[in-house]
C-alpha cells in the first residue's frame, strides 16, 4: 500500500474554487459546496434519522463512514457538524476517508481558511481538523477529532487503500473525481472491495450517475435509485447494499478476522497494569466501556516502572510490514503523546540520536534518509561533530559517522505515561485465577483472587496485557521472559537519548544507561547485580571515551519484558485452539485446499510480548484492539495485523513442528 505520495497540484478558480488540474475538475460545488455534501452525502445516505436512531439501548453503539476522495475535507465537516447535530450524547462516528493527491500542508490550510471564510458555522471544526491534518506519509492516520468522533485518514492509492483495510462501513461517500477523469476510483476492483468491507444494509451516495459506476455498483450486491442532484447536476446515484459480493483472496485465512466473535456487551476485565494495560485501558474507555483492571502488584510494577523509557522508531530496510508496523507504531505514540502531555510530565526530553557503529550502519542511515523513511522535519542524517553537538556528549565515538537524529518522540517518564492513560480506572491488586463461560453467548466468569479471598468478576471482554497469562492463554511456548538491569549514574546527562544496541539517556540530573537481556530461568537473580552493571558499563565504555565506572550509583533496577521468537508483538483476538487443529491440520502435510477462516475465543484478546519496545507500540497495538471489537476503522493495515496476529506461532508449528518455538 506504500504508494509514493504526490500532492495536488491546484488552482483557485475565482480566487474561491479550489481546481485540480491533475483531474481538471473543481473540489465541490462553485455554487454552495456545503449544501452540496448535505444534500448528495448526508441527505443522500438518510443519515440525519440515522444518527437519531442511535440510542442508549442500541447493542452497536458505533457508526462508521467511509469515503472515497478526502480533498479539502469539506464532506468530513458537512459529516462532522450533522454527528454534533444529532440531538443526543450516544454513540461514536468513525469515518474512514482514503485520499490519494493529498493537499500540501500549505495548500490545506488555505482550503480551511477559505471554509471558514465562505460558511463561518464551521469555522471550529475546520479549524480542529486543520490542527490535525497529518504529515503526508503513505498509510494510515487517526485524527481523533473530538471525544466521540475518528477519523482514520488513508493516503495512497485507493484500491490499495481499501484492499489492505479492516473495518465494516455503515455508509459510504463516493466522492472521487468524475469518472472520466479519475476512472482508477470507479474501477470494478474498488467497488468489489467497498461491498467487502461494509455493514449489512449499508448504503451509499454519489454524485455521479454515469454508466460505469452504476454498473460497478450492481454488481457489488448494490441495489441502485436516482435522485434529484444537486444545483445544476440533474441527477445523483444512491444505493442500499442487498446482496454481499465476497472477493476471492483468501490468502491465509488463518489469521483472517473476518469470523471474530463480539460480545454485545460493554464491560472488559484488562489483566495487567504496565504500558500495555494501561494503553488498553485508554482506548476502551475513549470507546464507552466499562473498563477493570487487575495487577498482582500495581501499576507500572513490571517494566512499565522503570526510570526512563525511550520512544524513538525502529527503521528497517524494504517496504516490509515490519517496517511499516515499527515506523506507523512510532507515529501513533508520539501523536498520542502530544495529545495527552498538556502539563509536559509524560516526555522528559525530545528526541534522540540513533547512533552508527560502522560502516554497515552507515550505509543503511544513508539509504533509510534516501528512501524517505520519514520526512526530513523527522528525521535527518548527522556526522560525528553533529552528534556532540546535539547531544553534549563530545566523548561520544560509537564507530560510524553517519548518524540518525530523529526530532520528535524521546524520553519519557514511564509512569506519568501509565498514570496519564489509566486516568481515573483504580488498578486492584489482585490474581487472575481462571475464566469460565457457563454456554457460547453467556458473559466470561473472571475467577479473582485477592490474598485469600475469591472474587467472580462477570465480564464481556477479557485483554491479557500481562507475559505471565500470555504464555498460558497462546496454547505453547510462544512467548518467553527476558529480564532487563538499567542503572543510573549521578554523572552529567546527554542532552538527549543515544541508541546503539544500548542506549544512554539523561534521567533529570543523572545519566541512565542500559539495558541488559538475560532469559529468565529457575535460578535467575530477580534483582540487580553488579555482574548486568559491569555488562551496561562495558556497552557504553566501548562508545563513551569518558570514563563511567566511577561515577557514583544512583540506582539499579531489573525488571522483565514479553518477548516472541520473532521478536514481534502478539496482538488481537485469542484463536480458537481446538478449532485451529481441527481446521489447519492439512498445512502440516501441504494440503492444498479451501481452508475455511479462523474462529475465535468470544471476547477473549491479548496484547503482549512487546519486548524492548513496548512505549513505542503499545499505544498502537492498544488501538488495534480496540478497533476489532468495535468492529471499527483499524489503524492497522493487512498485513501488520497479520505480523502481530496470535495464530501465527501455531500456523507456523503446524507447517514446520517445534522449529518456531523460543
Amino acid at each position: 500500500m506504500r504508494d509514493k505520495l504526490e500532492t495536488a497540484r491546484l488552482s483557485w478558480q475565482d480566487g474561491a474554487v479550489l481546481r485540480s488540474d491533475t483531474f481538471e475538475d473543481i473540489y465541490y460545488s462553485d455554487t454552495d459546496g456545503l449544501a452540496e455534501s448535505q444534500h448528495v452525502f448526508i441527505n443522500g445516505n438518510n443519515l440525519i434519522k440515522q444518527f437519531a436512531a442511535i440510542n442508549a439501548h442500541n447493542d452497536k453503539q458505533t457508526f462508521t463512514v467511509a469515503e472515497l476522495g478526502f480533498g479539502t475535507g469539506l464532506n468530513i465537516l458537512a459529516l462532522w457538524q450533522a454527528w454534533q447535530q444529532r440531538g443526543h450524547g450516544f454513540g461514536h462516528l468513525h469515518i474512514f476517508s482514503v485520499e490519494g493527491f493529498p493537499l500540501s500542508p500549505q495548500s490545506f490550510r488555505e482550503a480551511q481558511y477559505h471554509i471558514s471564510e465562505r460558511w463561518p458555522e464551521l469555522k471550529l471544526l475546520s479549524k480542529a481538523l486543520e490542527e490535525q491534518y497529518p504529515r503526508l506519509i503513505p498509510g494510515y492516520h487517526v485524527l481523533r477529532l473530538s471525544k466521540d468522533t475518528t477519523l482514520t485518514l488513508a493516503l495512497g492509492h485507493v484500491e490499495s487503500c481499501l484492499a489492505t483495510a479492516h473495518f465494516k462501513a455503515n455508509a459510504w461517500f463516493l466522492d472521487g473525481f468524475s469518472p472520466a477523469q479519475n476512472p482508477e476510483m470507479w474501477s470494478e476492483q474498488v467497488m468489489m472491495q467497498i461491498s467487502r468491507l461494509s455493514a449489512p444494509k449499508a448504503t451509499f451516495a454519489t454524485f455521479t450517475v454515469a454508466g460505469v459506476v452504476r454498473r460497478g455498483l450492481e454488481k457489488s450486491g448494490f441495489d441502485l435509485f436516482k435522485k434529484p442532484g444537486f444545483g445544476r447536476k440533474r441527477e445523483m446515484l444512491t444505493g442500499l447494499l442487498v446482496r454481499p459480493q465476497p472477493i476471492a483472496q483468501k490468502k491465509q485465512p488463518w489469521l483472517s478476522y473476518e469470523a471474530i466473535a463480539r460480545p454485545t456487551g460493554k464491560r472488559v476485565l484488562i489483566v495487567g497494569a504496565g504500558i500495555a494495560g494501561a494503553a488498553a485501558s485508554w482506548h476502551m474507555q475513549r470507546a464507552g466501556f466499562e473498563v477493570s483492571i487487575i495487577d498482582e502488584n500495581g501499576p507500572a510494577s513490571g517494566a512499565s516502572g522503570n526510570p526512563a523509557g525511550i520512544v524513538l522508531p525502529r527503521l528497517d530496510l524494504g517496504e516490509t510490514p515490519a517496517a511499516h508496523f515499527y515506523r506507523d507504531a512510532w507515529l501513533y505514540t508520539i501523536n498520542l503523546i502530544g495529545e495527552l502531555d498538556k502539563d509536559k510530565k509524560i516526555l522528559t526530553s525530545q528526541g534522540g540520536i540513533i547512533a552508527s557503529c560502522n560502516d554497515e550502519m552507515d550505509q543503511k542511515h544513508e539509504r533509510l534518509i534516501s528512501n524517505n523513511s520519514l520526512p526530513s522535519d523527522l528525521l535527518k542524517v548527522i556526522n560525528n561533530e553533529e552528534l556532540a553537538e546535539s547531544s553534549g556528549l563530545t566523548e561520544f565515538e560509537p564507530g560510524g559517522t553517519r548518524h540518525l537524529e530523529v526530532t520528535n518522540g524521546g524520553v519519557i517518564h514511564p509512569k506519568a505515561f501509565v498514570t496519564v492513560l489509566l486516568g481515573d480506572i483504580q488498578v486492584q491488586k489482585a490474581r487472575l485465577a481462571t475464566i469460565n463461560r457457563e454456554q457460547p453467548g453467556n458473559p466470561i466468569h473472571a475467577i479473582l483472587q485477592v490474598e485469600q479471598d475469591i472474587f467472580d468478576l462477570e465480564t464481556d471482554y477479557i485483554i491479557f496485557a500481562s507475559a505471565a497469562h500470555a504464555g498460558v492463554s497462546l496454547d505453547g511456548p510462544y512467548i518467553k521472559q527476558s529480564l532487563g538491569q538499567v542503572d543510573v549514574l549521578a554523572t552529567a546527562p546527554p542532552h538527549k537519548a543515544l541508541t546503539f544496541g544500548h542506549y544512554v539517556a539523561p534521567y533529570g540530573n543523572h545519566c541512565v544507561i542500559g539495558a541488559t537481556y538475560e532469559d529468565v530461568g529457575a535460578k535467575t537473580m530477580m534483582e540487580p547485580t553488579k555482574e548486568r552493571q559491569h555488562q551496561n558499563f562495558e556497552a557504553i565504555q566501548s562508545v563513551l571515551k569518558r570514563k563511567l565506572t566511577d561515577a557514583p550509583l544512583y540506582q539499579s533496577r531489573v525488571s522483565c519484558r514479553a518477548v516472541t521468537a520473532d521478536r514481534h508483538p502478539i496482538v488481537g483476538a485469542l484463536p480458537d485452539w481446538s478449532f485451529t487443529q481441527e481446521n489447519y491440520m492439512g498445512l502440516r502435510t501441504g494440503i492444498q485446499r479451501d481452508y475455511a477462516n479462523m474462529a475465535y475465543q468470544p471476547g477473549i484478546f491479548i496484547l503482549s510480548g512487546l519486548g524492548s519496545r513496548g512505549f513505542t507500540t503499545a499505544s498502537y497495538c492498544a488501538a488495534l484492539i480496540a478497533s476489532l471489537i468495535q468492529d471499527t476503522p483499524c489503524p492497522m493495515t493487512k498485513e501488520q495485523m497479520e505480523l502481530v496476529h496470535p495464530a501465527r506461532f501455531a500456523i507456523r508449528n503446524l507447517r514446520k513442528p517445534y522449529k518456531q518455538n523460543i
